[in-house]
C-alpha cells in the first residue's frame, strides 16, 4: 500500500516500514514539489497521486469533502482519501490513529472504488477510565472477602516473591 501524506500532514515519528514493510508512505513535498505551492487545488493533487501509483492521500484537512471538484476527481480517478471525522492536529494521535487503523484501511482500499475513510478521533470514555481501587473491591467482592483481607493476602504474596527474587528493596512500595 502506497500512501502521499498531504502536505497539512505531519511526518512520520515512526519508521513505517520496520511496522509494516508492506506499507509506503512519502510526503508531499517529496512526491512533487509544484504541489505544495500556494493554492494548488486538492483535486490536482488527487489526479497526481493516482497517477504516481498511490493507494491514497492521507490528509488533516476533512473540508476537501465538502468540494465538488474534489470529489468528482477522486470519483473519476479511483484515488482514496484518508482523514479523521473530527480533526486532531496531534501528530502523536493522528499516527497512533492512522498506524492502529491500517490493516482496516488496506481492507476497505481492496475495494478499488474510490472510498473516503474518516477515522474516529480517539478518546476514553469514562467506561474506559477505571480505579485501580474500584477493580480491586471487585475482586474481594468476587472472593467474598473484605478489601483489606484481600490487600493483606496479596501483599504477603508479592513480598515473598520479591524476597525470593532478591528484590526486597521494592517491598517498601507496597505499604504495610
Amino acid at each position: 500500500m502506497k500512501l502521499l501524506l498531504d502536505q497539512n500532514f505531519p511526518s512520520p515519528i515512526v519508521d513505517l516500514s520496520s511496522v509494516d514493510a508492506s506499507v509506503e508512505v512519502v510526503s508531499l513535498d517529496s512526491f512533487d514539489r509544484e504541489l505544495i505551492k500556494p493554492r494548488t487545488p486538492d483535486w490536482l493533487i488527487y489526479l497526481r497521486a493516482a497517477e504516481g501509483g498511490f493507494d491514497a492521500v492521507v490528509t488533516r484537512d476533512r473540508s476537501q469533502l465538502d468540494e465538488a471538484e474534489e470529489m468528482i476527481s477522486l470519483v473519476d480517478s479511483g484515488m482514496n482519501v484518508v482523514t479523521w471525522r473530527h480533526a486532531i492536529e496531534d501528530p502523536i494521535q493522528e499516527w497512533g490513529q492512522l498506524l492502529a487503523y491500517l490493516p482496516l484501511v488496506r481492507n476497505k482500499l481492496e475495494d478499488k472504488t474510490s472510498t473516503v475513510l474518516l477515522l474516529p478521533k480517539p478518546s476514553l470514555s469514562t467506561d474506559q477510565v477505571l480505579k485501580a481501587q474500584a477493580l480491586a473491591g471487585e475482586i474481594a467482592a468476587n472472593r467474598r472477602v473484605a478489601f483489606a483481607e484481600l490487600r493483606t493476602e496479596a501483599r504477603t504474596t508479592m513480598k515473598a516473591d520479591l524476597t525470593a527474587r532478591g528484590l526486597s528493596h521494592l517491598e517498601g512500595m507496597l505499604g504495610d
